[in-house]
């Protein structure tokens, strides 16, 4: 994924930052060329939940496809947020295989955290950001996270 940088065809990611730090707004929307994001922090939700709220929004939990994207979506929740909680991703396993929630298709690129994924409990079939980084846990999909939703534009 290449060109991964904020929109400047539109003010309204400075809208959303000076009403971010007034207090008005409680959750984070960032734009890139092809996609743009919604990031909940203010609630804790399990995978499928997640999913259920990011889908009556129009959108899907995130999928990270490249270092890129990974690093672009940290910086903007460590600009936001000034700590990093994990996030719910739209990684989840199917048959013993991880996908993307959104598209069905297979996860190419993995950016698994040290040790992961290592399916502690045998049923950890959900991926989660690290917390304090933003590399990937496997996880049990009924722990209660903060998660992020994306649209392709």
């Amino acid at each position: 994924m290449t060109g991964m940088r904020l929109i400047n065809k539109s003010n309204i990611l400075s809208i959303n930052c000076i009403l971010m730090l007034l207090g008005i707004i409680a959750t984070a929307f960032a734009f890139t060329s092809n996609k743009a994001y919604f990031v909940y922090n203010e609630g804790l939700l399990q995978w499928q939940d997640a999913e259920n709220s990011c889908v009556k929004r129009g959108m899907h939990l995130v999928s990270i496809e490249s270092v890129e994207e990974s690093n672009f979506l940290k910086n903007f929740i460590r600009l936001r947020y000034q700590k990093m909680p994990p996030f719910w991703t739209g990684g989840h396993k199917i048959n013993g295989e991880w996908h993307w929630i959104a598209s069905g298709e297979k996860i190419k690129e993995f950016i698994w955290h040290v040790g992961e994924p290592n399916d502690l409990y045998n049923n950890e079939g959900c991926i989660h950001t690290w917390v304090n980084e933003f590399d990937w846990n496997d996880d049990r999909c009924n722990e209660e996270l903060p998660f992020i939703c994306e649209i392709k534009n």
